[in-house]
């Protein structure tokens, strides 16, 4: 039977794994009286957990990816797919799928979970398994402490548990990942393929802003932004990836690329209108610098300078303008004169 597919013992597995998703999704069309989307929403499952089991490395790049790609808030006068994708959603909201009232976790829960599981897994399986250290431990702890430490406390004083669940268990899941993934990312080769990522995702990210504002006449439209409002926070990480190929004179494809990529990118952050992502990355430039070895804050001062002139200089001129030009500057602005106004979702 096996050379009838053309495969062997060792390619068999690969075989009945396809026979077994055709056989779920047809069976998944029958029951729900031909949803196909609810097919392919657990065939992606099927393909998940068969990636993970076998290179629980690209599953745990693809659960990055999914993460920066897809869109967590609904976009004033837009829906596209990243968002329609519903990946942040409960399964029980997943329009894809049918209602149950059993389905209180999200896609990117389950994704993380599995490869958490599939990983304790394997380090209790494999004899050979060296366990990497994690760096500064001392930080670590004392954020999973304070985060065990503030959910009892606020379980003890009549907090609401589902609430308590919904506002922490993010943080507990960055915990996670803190030991997870040098683990699991533990060569240049692997940090090489997960930084193409990023950058590759969070581009796509600034050019689906960019073509909004060419769709809209190249205007706002009247819209608070054209971007989810982490786009710009994502971009701020490439910005700052650059700063730190061209300080240490990296010589990169990736750097040639960020090069390439600086301007949409820069632009796509100015049309995402988010006063707290500009905060960020004064913040970010700030905290960057002062890591940085002398010689290399040397350059940065040098080159920084006129920049910040020109910027300066930008500001005063367009300080009581209201103008296309001006919008960056009136959000400053704004933050300034009206701090308790808050952002617009």
């Amino acid at each position: 039977m096996y050379g009838l597919f053309g495969v062997d013992y060792e390619t068999a597995p690969g075989l009945w794994i396809v026979f077994g998703g055709v056989f779920v999704a047809t069976a998944i069309i029958v029951l729900t009286h031909g949803n196909v989307l609810a097919a392919g929403a657990v065939l992606a499952a099927l393909a998940l957990l068969v990636l993970t089991f076998y290179r629980i490395d690209y599953s745990l790049m693809a659960l990055i990816g999914f993460v920066l790609l897809f869109d967590q808030f609904h976009i004033p006068g837009f829906e596209p797919y990243t968002f329609r994708i519903d990946y942040f959603r409960n399964l029980k909201e997943n329009r894809f799928l049918p209602f149950f009232e059993a389905g209180v976790v999200n896609p990117i829960e389950i994704h993380f979970l599995l490869i958490f599981f599939i990983w304790f897994m394997v380090l209790c399986i494999k004899k050979e398994f060296s366990f990497r250290r994690v760096p500064v431990w001392g930080a670590f702890c004392l954020l999973f402490g304070w985060l065990a430490f503030s959910f009892v406390n606020g379980m003890r004083n009549g907090g609401d548990t589902l609430i308590a669940m919904w506002e922490v268990r993010a943080l507990f899941y960055l915990a996670i990942m803190y030991i997870v993934i040098p683990q699991v990312i533990r060569d240049k080769k692997h940090l090489r393929m997960l930084m193409w990522l990023i950058i590759i995702i969070i581009s796509v990210k600034a050019f689906q802003g960019i073509a909004r504002y060419a769709a809209l006449g190249f205007n706002m439209g009247g819209l608070p932004t054209l971007t989810n409002h982490e786009d710009p926070v994502f971009i701020i990480t490439l910005f700052i990836l650059l700063l730190g190929f061209w300080l240490y004179q990296v010589k990169d494809h990736q750097k040639t690329t960020l090069l390439l990529l600086l301007f949409p990118l820069i632009f796509a952050f100015l049309i995402a209108q988010r006063r707290a992502a500009m905060a960020a990355l004064i913040v970010s430039l700030i905290v960057f610098f002062v890591f940085l070895p002398g010689k290399q804050q040397w350059h940065f001062v040098k080159w920084a300078f006129p920049i910040v002139v020109v910027i300066l200089m930008y500001g005063a001129a367009f300080w009581n303008v209201d103008h296309r030009l001006s919008q960056p500057v009136q959000m400053i602005k704004t933050g300034i004169e009206r701090p308790d106004l808050e952002e617009n979702p």
